[in-house]
This record gives C-alpha cells, structure tokens and sequence, in this order.
C-alpha cells in the first residue's frame, strides 16, 4: 500500500511541477502590442557570416527614433528626440496574427513578446544577400 502512495504522490508532483505548453498560454491580443517603442537591437544576420550591426550604420539622430503601434492598426515612425530634418512620415497599417506580425505589408516572425520587449525577425534580401533583420524593440 505505501508503495502505491508513494508511486501516486510522485506522478502527482510530477504533473504539478510541468511547465504548461505554448497550447495553453494565451497568445498576446493586438491590443497588448499598442504603444511606443524604441529599436534597442538591429542586426542583419546571414547563415556563416558576422552580425552586422545595423543601428551603429544609423545616424545619431535616427537613433532616438520611435515606432508607434496604435489602435486602429495605425503605426506610424516618430523622429523622436534629435531630429534628422525628415518630414513625417505617413502613418501606415499593421497587424498581428498568432506569431508574424505584418508592418506596412512586410511580414515579420514575432520570435519573443513579455508586453515589454518584442523580438521581430523578417527575411530580406540586402545588396543582393539573403538574410534576416532581428530587432528588439523596448516598450517606452
């Protein structure tokens, strides 16, 4: 009889203490992406090859900038702080679905969200290169 115990209180714990699946957690709704963000990592990656680093190619001023999510699926790229002397931009769409999020028509992998930090990887073909751009965006 303990041996049963015993053997039922282990394969309780043992559900117990299991991680719950991506299944289970409820993915991030449009709504939890909304806000401003800061570009705090930009790297062009390519299969062999060195990270570039495309935020230390910016200017200074473009630095600072910010993209905005809004509701209504407006996003928009604030010239934050320094200005570059650029006109504004024309807000654009975006939206989410599941694990990709499209960004004026360009479709990215959402790789991590926490409702603060949002990981993106997109393909693209730079200079003739295929690769992909990985940001880290910081919610301000």
């Amino acid at each position: 009889m303990k041996a049963v115990l015993l053997v039922m209180s282990l394969f309780v714990t043992a559900i117990a203490c299991q991680k719950p699946s991506d299944d289970t957690v409820p993915q991030p709704t449009e709504k939890n992406y909304i806000g401003k963000y800061k570009i705090a990592k930009m790297f062009f990656k390519v299969t062999g090859k060195p990270d570039q680093d495309m935020i230390a190619d910016q200017p200074a001023c473009a630095q600072d900038d910010l993209l905005s999510f809004e509701a209504n699926a407006i996003f928009r790229y604030i010239d934050a702080g320094v200005s570059c002397g650029d006109e504004p931009e024309a807000p654009t769409k975006w939206s989410v679905g599941g694990k990709k999020m499209t960004i004026d028509g360009v479709i990215s992998d959402i790789l991590s969200f926490d409702n603060k930090t949002l990981v993106l990887s997109t393909p693209m073909n730079m200079f003739g290169i295929q690769g992909v751009v990985e940001q880290t965006l910081v919610k301000q």
